[in-house]
């Protein structure tokens, strides 16, 4: 199953997702640019927070500047937060169960999908419990 969400702040977002307190970061397996959008930026490997947050105010790594200014403040459109998740019987074999395969599996199926996704992706993790976050900026 896929959920969409608007991601509001840049800033917020930024530390959401980099937060090592957080619940979806805890026992994860790494965050890392993914997708066509990371592919274009020449973003490989782990997330870095900065430029992660950078991107979600519309700086992109190359210095083009593609947020908006309305009345004096920045009015772009950080991206959508899309949430991947396993039915609950594969995560329950996966997790309790211990196949790693299901986890694998479904972790390729979710870089397939943020492969293939219209906005193009940039950055995505996979959290402990089979839940995979994918995080992207506007193009």
């Amino acid at each position: 199953m896929m959920s969409i969400a608007q991601v509001r702040s840049a800033g917020s977002a930024g530390n959401y997702y980099t937060d090592k307190d957080n619940y979806y970061v805890l026992g994860s397996m790494g965050e890392r640019w993914a997708g066509q959008g990371a592919e274009q930026l020449g973003l490989q490997g782990s997330v870095d927070k900065d430029v992660f947050t950078r991107l979600l105010e519309g700086r992109l790594p190359d210095g083009a500047d593609l947020s908006r200014m309305q009345d004096g403040s920045n009015r772009h459109r950080p991206g959508y937060d899309l949430t991947f998740s396993a039915p609950k019987s594969i995560s329950m074999m996966a997790m309790l169960g211990g196949d790693k395969r299901l986890i694998e599996a479904h972790n390729q199926a979710v870089d397939f999908a943020v492969r293939h996704h219209p906005c193009g992706g940039t950055g995505l993790h996979t959290g402990d419990d089979g839940r995979t976050v994918r995080n992207g900026a506007d193009r």
